[in-house]
């Protein structure tokens, strides 16, 4: 076993409310030999940067009996509360405290989202491949330090006093390492479009459609997602709901213009494509109407 390594530990599914979970990495007495860092947190204090990467995980490349994975270790969730809190009364009625929680835990949304695509057939065709979740002991923090100066894992104070051993574990996704960022053509963008609406419709929202969430034209981050059954979209009005999950569509649609990809597919619809249209479509009709009069006055 290496110096770098942790011996995972058997577990059950998660999570444990309502819908879709994920399964735990396939057990053993191996060890977890942590190579680079994907991704490193940026500016955790601004709030128009809470999505960036590392905000709610930092993410390793490592090696797990001789196969390299994408490694995502998530911070701890500690909002629960506040966003219980928000809920109107009669609301509260309806909704636990406990769905609040697993339902807004990044963790916890990665769970969701690939237990979802896995349990429907389609993991590792519309979205990168996850193999399951592990614990890490505790004490690798200190390693995680030592080596990538990476520390803050948003333990709270009380948590953060006790003796290392006696914290909880850091929870962690096993992914596939993806490394050929193909270029945006259109090829890709359609494949991108279809897996998007795929999701969609198998009840899985990522609601961050951005660059730094695909590799190799596949979406590689589902950590405020929202899958079906969600309280959020039982307790918020229609009109909201469809605002809302429509954004990821709107981005895609800004990523294919940033990219200045050359097709005619959008996520949505194109204002000026679609009155260009309606004038076009109006204009033949006009014109298919006079030359229908013509034929008949000559006869």
């Amino acid at each position: 076993m290496s110096q770098e390594g942790q011996t995972l530990a058997p577990l059950e599914p998660l999570p444990q409310c309502e819908g879709p979970k994920l399964h735990p990495f396939p057990p053993g007495n191996d060890s977890i030999d942590f190579i680079r860092v994907l991704g490193y947190d940026q500016n955790p204090n601004d709030l128009e940067e809470m999505n960036e990467p590392g905000i709610h995980s930092n993410v390793f490349e490592v090696c797990i009996r001789s196969k390299r994975y994408a490694l995502k270790i998530f911070k701890f969730y500690n909002g629960a509360q506040n966003e219980y809190n928000s809920l109107l009364n009669r609301d509260k009625k309806r909704v636990s405290f406990d769905t609040v929680r697993t339902h807004n835990d990044p963790f916890y949304n990665e769970c969701r989202a690939h237990g979802r695509l896995i349990e429907k057939g389609v993991e590792g065709k519309i979205a990168v491949r996850c193999y399951g979740y592990i614990t890490i002991p505790a004490e690798k923090e200190i390693d995680l330090w030592r080596k990538f100066s990476i520390r803050d894992w948003d333990r709270t104070e009380e948590e953060s006093r006790q003796p290392i051993a006696q914290r909880r574990p850091l929870r962690a996704i096993v992914k596939e390492l993806l490394s050929n960022n193909a270029p945006y053509t259109p090829k890709v963008v359609h494949k991108m479009l279809r897996d998007l609406r795929k999701m969609r419709r198998l009840g899985v929202y990522a609601m961050d459609i951005a660059p730094r969430n695909y590799i190799a034209g596949l979406l590689v981050d589902f950590s405020i997602a929202m899958t079906k059954p969600h309280y959020w979209l039982e307790v918020t009005s229609k009109h909201t709901v469809h605002f809302w999950l429509g954004m990821d569509l709107h981005r895609l649609d800004e990523m294919i213009e940033e990219k200045k990809v050359k097709t005619w597919q959008r996520a949505t619809r194109n204002p000026v494509y679609t009155q260009k249209l309606r004038a076009y479509v109006k204009f033949m009709r006009r014109d298919n109407a006079h030359r229908l009069k013509d034929y008949f006055q000559s006869l």
